[in-house]
């Protein structure tokens, strides 16, 4: 693998692209004194805040468990990133084939290492092809990786939130309490955290052994691991329900649940059964999934700036999908239709929108985020 250069970028809309690096540069270069001042004597506590993306090189990576690495990466010019709060997640973006490609990944590396400029992350093979096998299969030491953030919402904050939580998982949404786990296990953050664990086999428990070693090092964190369809010795056979939780349950705590959509809204109803306040409860968003059975494809029209693009869409396939694979560039973090940096402007068609977070003024002037919007016809949107 070729490695991935700073300027190596892909094809349409490059120059917008281009421009935001710029912009980024110059915020780091010549705001450096004004904000990252040694004079500051918060200097180490507060938290450094990023708008645009920055250049990270890849300084370790590790095999951590069959078919997932731990990957890290380094502020090339080893000065100071972004604090997070575990359970944070950061945007990386590459170029993959000529194609511009952003995902995002939860940190879990600790605080002490990003006050050494660096974060870690996770990455999976999953053989299809994607931008995490990309990662996994072709990353070398000290190639470079675009990086924004950190972002998200779903993090102990001590102004909302109980001491004690209660972490409510399924194998797709262990990672933010992989990051919680570490910070506690490390000291940076005082909580007691009690994690439910559910899959159907333990084979399907991703970054268990993991898990386990760092829930070993610390007496504040306790970790419950339920199988639907085996029995294992140290395990609970069943699934996460009312009463599992009320075994431990203590009404001065905070419940976090994080997994697929269909585990979500599930322990929806499991959790209206504890008849606790519901600011309590926070729910990690998943990415949103359209259940299609018959496979229909349709014609997008993308314009950008002055010039057209045609090309094949799927209904089962979100429009920023069908963009990426077609080598088009639209600026996007999140993908699960929260971030809005995604938006674009819907000129014909019809789509379905999953988990619909536009605000009436969007809807009104037709405004949409590819990341979790559906084609239903042919398509014609324009990038902003």
């Amino acid at each position: 693998m070729a490695t991935n250069k700073f300027n190596s970028l892909g094809n349409s809309d490059i120059k917008k692209y281009k421009n935001m690096m710029n912009l980024a540069e110059d915020f780091i270069t010549q705001g450096k004194d004004k904000y990252f001042s040694s004079d500051n004597k918060y200097d180490e506590l507060t938290p450094i805040i990023f708008n645009d993306k920055i250049k990270m090189i890849v300084s370790k990576i590790v095999d951590i468990a069959p078919d997932y690495k731990l990957i890290t990466i380094r502020n090339e010019r080893e000065s100071k990133i972004a604090l997070f709060n575990p359970g944070q997640y950061i945007s990386v973006t590459i170029v993959l084939d000529g194609r511009i490609m952003t995902r995002i990944y939860t940190i879990v590396s600790g605080i002490k290492e990003a006050k050494l400029y660096e974060y870690s992350f996770i990455v999976k093979n999953d053989n299809n092809g994607k931008m995490s096998d990309f990662l996994y299969n072709n990353l070398k030491i000290d190639d470079d990786l675009i990086v924004s953030g950190p972002y998200g919402d779903f993090y102990y904050n001590e102004l909302v939130d109980k001491r004690n939580i209660i972490g409510l998982s399924s194998p797709e949404g262990i990672l933010p309490f992989i990051s919680m786990a570490k910070a506690i296990s490390d000291g940076d953050l005082n909580v007691n955290l009690k994690i439910f664990y559910s899959a159907k086999k333990y084979e399907d428990l991703i970054l268990v052994d993991y898990l386990k070693g760092i829930v070993d090092n610390s007496e504040k964190i306790d970790l419950y691991i339920l199988l639907s369809e085996e029995e294992k010795k140290g395990t609970i056979k069943g699934v996460i329900t009312y009463d599992e939780i009320n075994k431990i349950f203590d009404h001065d705590c905070s419940i976090f649940v994080s997994g697929e959509e269909g585990f979500l809204k599930y322990l929806n109803k499991e959790l209206d059964k504890l008849k606790i306040p519901r600011k309590f409860i926070r729910c990690n968003m998943y990415k949103p999934k359209c259940n299609i059975k018959k496979v229909k494809a349709y014609l997008m029209t993308v314009h950008v700036g002055d010039e057209v693009f045609e090309f094949p869409c799927f209904n089962n396939k979100t429009l920023l999908e069908s963009i990426e694979e077609n080598n088009l560039y639209v600026p996007n973090r999140c993908h699960i239709g929260i971030c809005g940096l995604c938006k674009t402007k819907l000129l014909n068609g019809k789509i379905k929108v999953i988990n619909d977070r536009r605000n009436v003024n969007d809807i009104e002037n037709n405004l949409i985020c590819p990341c979790s919007t559906y084609p239903l016809s042919d398509i014609e949107i324009r990038i902003r």
